[in-house]
């Protein structure tokens, strides 16, 4: 295993007959006499009820898949793999199983007419579905991507996280089952060909999840029989499945004590002593964002000595610097002539999708990383880190495998009419981010992916951090938090059932309220301090990218320090035995210091009285003081809506 993937362990492979186990860090897939797991075990936690299955239809019969062979193919620290045959009806199986070290399965099946015992020589396959009985214990909450009928634009009053509920889907290319603390997230496919079903390919009911790949006889079988020199095409899926957290949940305050900045060409920020302020507020990392460039995406520097001073500046004051790479190719690319047309993401109508404007005057289009481009990116990346002395990279979208119809670069396909299709290039984009990952952790950086409404593991994997939320910003309000509902956080925005910190969007109000630049009624208020509130509840925080919104997380990471929060033991609200509120809509968790025990409390009504339910003689509010009776282990308190709050237990 290389050095920078030591966050993970050596692959294991186990093969025994017809049944095979693969061990990685945290987690075990068993194969028994089946194409698809039949067990699957993360952090202790077995993820199934029973075994996944791969089931064969024929008119109405599900046939039995018997006769398995499994043979070892390759093996080594970083993935194993195996391939299986199989026999059901007048058809074969055959797959190839692959397990990589971060816990990714990947099967490649294939079925074909398959006669040589009873002659049938035309087909009788009906249909084959994917079913995933999921534990019960851990399958309360769902993901799936994307939010809306394209991936290019996610919907912005759309959740696609929350409580699992029965639920009906077209093709979508991941989905996710789970709780707080381990999951399973399953590949469905980079893309529709060769599934045939009539409404719905997913269907989650109960604990259930379905997947329809054929929902009748494939078409290019139906009518004929299987000759030597006319041959029925074998039919072919690659899907997997990822049990999550894909590795160990590492904490810390570099974690969340980042200044994002934006407009950075726009300010002489090396006079204006942006180092030392964000310093002096606490933070540990000062990201830039995409303007620090003067070529979208491509890392280059108006003047090299002027920005490798202000690195020079960021390392002086302690703080380490992280620098944006997206997701575009620019036309004010010098080859932008030579390889556009090759690097740019395509729509399935044969036009570019993106097209940012800023300054200086350029567009940016939506580049595929299926492409070469890729080969570019990554050297810009070295550059970056080797010359400018950045210390981490920031990533915009580019974690996202995001439909793309280019036939230029592989991506897309033609039905049967010869109309075009785009496809979701999952594999490729996880090998490029891989070596991403690879290439930071080689110049002892880290990766921080910002990927609105995107936790598809298999990409995800190989990022240090990420920041959500994006899309929802405009539904939020701190008179209002319902659209973002706790089981939606708990799904997506808070990164411990997945193995990854995260950090939350805050994009706010707080400026243009100050400035009455909002008429009242027009824009619901959307504060630093109402955004905190949700996120705190789940243990995370905020990113602040305005100096005003740097004031207040600095207030929030001064009484991390003060209550020594970092590193102390957190009772999440769902699961706490040392605190709770009655009322609805309020909520308490509790973190266990060296000190003693800390309440934190928010009431998303706010302005009345609630009851907090606690062990000792009182609380005692941080920054105020002020202190309540605790009697009969009850103590009346009364929060202003949304607004996060802390109290000693005394």
């Amino acid at each position: 295993m290389k050095r920078i993937f030591g966050d993970w362990t050596d692959t294991k492979l186990e093969v025994k007959g017809d049944k095979a186990e693969f061990s990685v860090w945290g987690r075990k897939y068993t194969f028994e006499k089946s194409f698809v797991p039949t067990s699957i075990i993360s952090l202790d936690k077995e993820l199934l009820e029973a075994p996944i299955t791969l089931d064969a239809d024929f008119s109405g019969k599900t046939g039995e898949w018997h006769s398995f062979d499994y043979f070892v193919y390759s093996t080594d620290a970083e993935k194993a793999v195996i391939i299986i045959s199989a026999r059901c009806e007048n058809t074969i199986g055959n797959a190839t199983v692959t397990v990589e070290f971060d816990g990714f399965v990947k099967v490649e099946f294939r079925i074909s007419s398959y006669w040589q015992y009873d002659k049938r020589n035309k087909p009788e396959l009906t249909g084959l579905y994917l079913n995933i009985p999921m534990n019960k214990a851990h399958s309360s909450l769902f993901h799936y991507w994307p939010n809306n009928k394209s991936s290019i634009v996610p919907a912005q009053d759309k959740m696609n996280s929350g409580a699992t509920k029965d639920i009906k889907l077209p093709f979508k290319p991941y989905v996710w089952y789970g709780d707080e603390e381990v999951g399973l997230g399953v590949f469905v496919g980079e893309s529709e060909q060769y599934f045939q079903y009539d409404e719905n390919c997913i269907e989650v009911s109960g604990n259930n999840l379905k997947i329809t790949f054929l929902d009748s006889m494939p078409k290019n079988w139906q009518g004929r029989s299987d000759k030597w020199a006319d041959t029925l095409i074998p039919i072919e899926f690659t899907f997997g499945f990822h049990a999550t957290p894909v590795k160990p949940f590492k904490f810390d305050k570099g974690c969340y004590r980042r200044f994002h900045m934006y407009n950075v060409r726009k300010n002489d920020f090396l006079n204006m002593g942006l180092p030392k302020i964000a310093a002096d507020a606490g933070a540990e990392w000062l990201v830039l964002h995409e303007d620090w460039t003067i070529i979208q995406n491509f890392g280059l520097a108006e003047d090299e000595e002027k920005f490798k001073a202000f690195a020079d500046e960021c390392h002086k004051y302690g703080l380490k610097l992280m620098l944006y790479f997206g997701y575009e190719y620019s036309t004010l690319m010098a080859d932008f002539n030579k390889n556009g047309k090759n690097y740019i993401n395509y729509s399935d109508t044969g036009n570019y999708n993106g097209g940012w404007q800023r300054s200086p005057a350029q567009r940016a289009f939506m580049v595929c990383y299926n492409s070469d481009y890729k080969k570019e990116w990554m050297e810009r990346i070295k550059y970056v880190m080797d010359v400018y002395g950045a210390d981490g990279i920031y990533t915009d979208g580019t974690y996202i495998p995001w439909e793309c119809a280019n036939e230029r670069h592989g991506c897309g396909y033609r039905d049967e009419e010869g109309k075009l299709h785009s496809t979701y290039p999952v594999l490729e984009l996880r090998e490029h981010v891989k070596n991403l990952y690879q290439t930071v952790h080689e110049r002892k950086g880290i990766v921080d992916a910002h990927q609105s409404t995107c936790c598809t593991m298999p990409t995800l994997s190989f990022c240090d951090s990420y920041w959500d939320g994006e899309n929802i910003q405009s539904q939020l309000s701190d008179s209002n938090m319902n659209f973002l509902n706790l089981e939606a956080f708990r799904a997506e925005y808070m990164g411990y059932n997945l193995g990854i910190p995260a950090n939350f969007i805050a994009y706010t109000t707080d400026a243009d309220l100050e400035e009455n630049k909002v008429m009242e009624g027009e824009v619901k208020a959307r504060t630093m301090a109402g955004i905190y509130s949700i996120a705190l509840l789940h243990n995370i925080h905020p990113r602040p990218n305005t100096i005003k919104n740097l004031k207040y997380a600095s207030y929030i990471w001064k009484l991390f320090d003060d209550l020594e929060l970092d590193g102390a033991k957190w009772i999440p609200y769902w699961n706490n035995n040392i605190s709770s509120i009655e009322e609805e809509s309020a909520h308490t968790c509790a973190y266990e210091t060296k000190n003693g025990i800390v309440l934190y409390a928010v009431d998303f009504i706010g302005n009345r009285e609630i009851t907090v339910n606690a062990e000792g003689n009182k609380l005692v509010q941080y920054g105020t003081g002020k202190e309540y009776e605790i009697i009969d282990g009850k103590a009346k308190v009364t929060l202003e809506t949304a607004r996060a709050t802390f109290f000693s237990v005394k």
